[in-house]
């Protein structure tokens, strides 16, 4: 009919295509803006195939890539625009109208209605504007994607993770490729982030492949939140003065993570279990934090001799106390000889019952004199 050639067609092949002309019509003018979109459409050929181009993809994650490229690329509110008219247009560019071209018109209304979008005409013509550069961005980000991809493919199959605790920090690292290639606990954060935007894309239509990449994503923030929960155990550990947590350092594959996260959940709760029970049985135990046991201990061991700091630490605690200072060898050795009275095992738990009968017996001698 556009053509012109309606010499071989009848009136009852005509007719349905009027009524389809006359109820697309109605709808047209039942919602005046739905003529302003439809013109902002026909202007923007290239914006409609780039939005097929990424018809089955989550583009979301743009808004968190224009943070770091908005001077490169777009202003934040042109890609919640774009945003928005792909939301808008979605079921519209998935479905077939060849059979019914008036479905197409009905859909469209109803987009507008129930959509919630407003302003369509503007935001397409913002998106048609600055087409070029959306594309750019989503191009950096599609390819960011595929990079992401490699560095956690690298981590899950071939990282070793480590971790030092020294003064009052636990580092984090990964390392892989016979250890040339390092991540730190900045690089595991953002790749978490990264990997859980990618894992939440919303997808209906999900292949074999994409299935396969996001289990290797949830594998990867598995064991990243299990990297950050053994981090902040050994916090734990070394801040309720735990003597093997003074300084540490553990290298793991990824296969022993949880259990190693297992074990140090367990060494902390027999740890604290000892010293309650200590601090219950020698009055003096109370006095001292967490973090002073292990000075205390390392003194009495007499493993710091030569440590003016760890001296100082131990006068000042004893000081405290009220107990006296004026021999601390002699200290050591109470300390020592009830070491070697000790009938349990050697180990922390009667290391702490040894430090209580040490300072007990420091004051009942303070008392004879």
């Amino acid at each position: 009919m556009m053509e012109g050639k309606f010499s071989d067609m009848t009136l009852k092949e005509i007719t349905p295509v009027l009524d389809q002309i006359h109820t697309i019509r109605e709808i047209v003018n039942m919602e005046a803006h739905l003529s302003d979109i439809i013109s902002a459409v026909n202007e923007s050929s290239l914006l409609l195939d780039f939005l097929r181009e990424v018809i089955n993809e989550d583009i979301r994650n743009l808004i968190n890539a224009v943070e770091e490229h908005s001077e490169q690329y777009v202003r934040e509110s042109t890609v919640s625009d774009l945003i928005e008219v792909k939301r808008f247009f979605d079921p519209i560019l998935k479905a077939d109208f060849t059979p019914n071209i008036e479905e197409l018109f009905k859909l469209l209304q109803s987009q507008y209605l129930e959509s919630g979008i407003r302003k369509i005409p503007e935001k397409i013509g913002v998106c048609r504007n600055h087409l070029h550069s959306l594309r750019a961005l989503y191009l950096n980000v599609a390819n960011r994607g595929e990079h992401t991809m490699d560095l956690i493919n690298n981590i899950v199959l071939n990282g070793t993770f480590h971790f030092i605790l020294d003064k009052k920090r636990c580092i984090v690292l990964v390392l892989y490729d016979k250890e040339k290639i390092k991540h730190d606990a900045i690089d595991l954060y953002d790749l978490r982030s990264r990997a859980l935007l990618m894992k939440n894309t919303d997808k209906k239509v999900e292949s074999e492949q994409k299935v396969q990449t996001k289990e290797k994503l949830e594998k990867f923030v598995f064991l990243i939140d299990i990297a950050f929960e053994i981090k902040a155990i050994c916090l734990n550990l070394k801040l309720a003065g735990h003597f093997d947590f003074a300084c540490y350092e553990k290298k793991c594959g990824r296969d022993e993570m949880l259990s190693l996260k297992n074990t140090l959940n367990k060494e902390f709760d027999d740890w604290t279990k000892d010293v309650k029970v200590i601090r219950a049985k020698y009055f003096y135990m109370n006095y001292l934090f967490s973090d002073q046991l292990y000075d205390l201990y390392l003194f009495l061991k007499g493993y710091a001799n030569a440590d003016t700091k760890n001296r100082q630490c131990v006068i000042a605690v004893l000081n405290y106390m009220g107990l006296p200072t004026d021999h601390l060898l002699q200290i050591q050795m109470i300390y020592q000889e009830q070491e070697k009275l000790s009938d349990g095992p050697n180990n922390y738990r009667t290391a702490l019952e040894n430090i209580g009968k040490t300072l007990d017996l420091i004051l009942w001698a303070n008392q004879q004199h």
